[in-house]
């Protein structure tokens, strides 16, 4: 599995770039910084799959 874009949660606006980058939606997001990040990257799966949110938290 490769990464097609990394994000810098400090630096970039995650909704302007998921837009931008990826109009139709992602396929998966690894994110680890929660909040509005959290709902962002979760509102930004792609509509045409079935998709489960997995988390692990330690």
């Amino acid at each position: 599995m490769g990464c097609d874009r990394v994000i810098n949660y400090k630096k970039e606006d995650f909704k302007t770039i998921l837009k931008k980058e990826y109009p139709k939606g992602v396929d998966i997001v690894f994110e680890n910084v929660g909040g509005s990040s959290f709902t962002t990257c979760l509102n930004s799966i792609e509509k045409t799959h079935e998709h489960d949110p997995i988390s692990f938290f330690f």
